[in-house]
């Protein structure tokens, strides 16, 4: 952790605190962003350092931050507490009880897959997943999701949209389109809890089968987002959330258990 005094100012639209180091250099971070938790009056908030030239870093304060900080717009001297949550040198996992479960064993080996085999995957492999699906919890068993089974994912590729996060599909033998459904559930927080806890139980019974699978995000992806409900030709009230492309693979790498103390609270923040 870093402990620095900083002035909080105007600059432009933002309001910005410059670092006095240079975080790539303290943090030992040489490419990529930095994710830090920065506290300032015991006001916590996390957010991603801002680079202005390869050897300084800002932090942009949002205006929910600064109304709590009480400023208005003229230079404030802070206080500020920087910790990285991507530093170099991971922590040692504690003592965590397995005993041979082979769900705690999946749920810490999973992990997400991209480049997937030529192969067929059975009907019932299929429907085993999606029964996975419907054993997610939902909220007084309204069941806000429908899932569309997809044999040719290459197909949802749109030569008008460009989504990198897209790419596994298009060598997925099998894709599940998850949608919600804002007629059962209609506060989309909700609505987007149930579908991710879907989401999520598909994933581990696709490893659990011996495939691999990834989460792709649509909400919120406007363009690609339309052009999923039309491809699907989508009713009213439905929406896209994510879809999740599986397959087989031959990716042995093994997934390592992280463990950040720094994400960890008790009792309060």
């Amino acid at each position: 952790m870093e402990q620095f005094t900083a002035t909080l100012k105007q600059d432009g639209r933002y309001a910005v605190i410059a670092l006095p180091f240079n975080a790539k250099e303290v943090f030992g971070i040489a490419k990529g962003t930095i994710h830090v938790e920065v506290t300032i009056k015991d006001i916590h908030f996390r957010t991603k350092l801002v680079s202005k030239g390869s050897d300084s870093q800002i932090i942009i304060v949002d205006k929910k931050t600064q109304k709590l900080l009480g400023f208005q717009g003229v230079d404030m001297q802070v206080d500020v507490k920087l910790t990285c949550e991507n530093q170099k040198g991971k922590e040692e996992v504690p003592k965590i009880e397995v005993s041979g479960n082979e769900m705690i064993q999946g749920i810490f080996e999973r992990r997400s897959v991209r480049n997937f085999e030529k192969k067929e995957i059975s009907e019932d492999i299929v429907n085993t997943i999606l029964q996975a699906g419907f054993s997610a919890p939902s909220a007084k068993g309204k069941l806000p999701f429908d899932f569309i089974v997809i044999d040719h994912p290459n197909q949802l590729y749109s030569e008008t949209i460009h989504n990198v996060n897209t790419k596994p599909l298009e060598n997925a033998p099998k894709a599940i389109l998850i949608c919600g459904d804002l007629s059962k559930e209609g506060t989309k927080p909700f609505l987007y809890s149930s579908c991710g806890a879907v989401a999520q139980n598909m994933l581990l019974a696709i490893h659990s089968l011996g495939l691999g699978g990834v989460w792709i995000g649509v909400s919120g992806i406007k363009a690609f987002e339309n052009h999923l409900i039309q491809f699907c030709k989508l009713p009213a009230k439905i929406i896209p959330v994510c879809i999740i492309a599986f397959g087989y693979h031959n990716n042995q790498t093994k997934k390592e258990r992280n463990w950040h103390s720094s994400k960890i609270h008790y009792h309060k923040w």
